[in-house]
């Protein structure tokens, strides 16, 4: 008995594909669960507590009020004080830093000027 020749060329595939079939099955579930919404829960916010160490202003300044005192002095701390005042002192303003932008936007514009394409004309006449 002799055995039947190996056929040639890929393996036949099964009439359905159950990987797609699969794939639809989980976009299809997917999509279903984007559509659900999460469920509601009514909860109270617990009451605050606050120590009564804690002490706040018992009115707020009005809003043309000033001038005021900087928020950072309620916390009574002299050196966060000082801190800020040295930071107030070497800060550079609005015009100073436009000057600057400017200045590198020259210097980029001069840096790129040669790969940028060149046109040229000259003109002669003679008699």
């Amino acid at each position: 008995m002799t055995a039947d020749p190996a056929p040639s060329g890929p393996a036949p595939r099964s009439a359905g594909c159950p990987g797609r079939a699969i794939s639809a099955a989980a976009l299809s579930l997917s999509l279903l669960a984007a559509c659900a919404s999460p469920p509601r829960f009514d909860l109270e916010a617990p009451a605050a507590v606050t120590p009564p160490s804690w002490t706040a202003r018992a009115t707020a300044a009005a809003p043309d009020d000033s001038p005021q005192e900087p928020w950072w002095s309620d916390l009574d701390d002299p050196h966060l004080g000082a801190v800020i005042a040295e930071g107030l002192a070497h800060n550079h303003d609005l015009a100073a830093a436009a000057a600057r932008v400017e200045r590198a936007a020259a210097q980029a514009r001069a840096a790129g000027a040669g790969l940028r394409p060149q046109a040229g004309a000259d003109g002669g006449a003679s008699r």
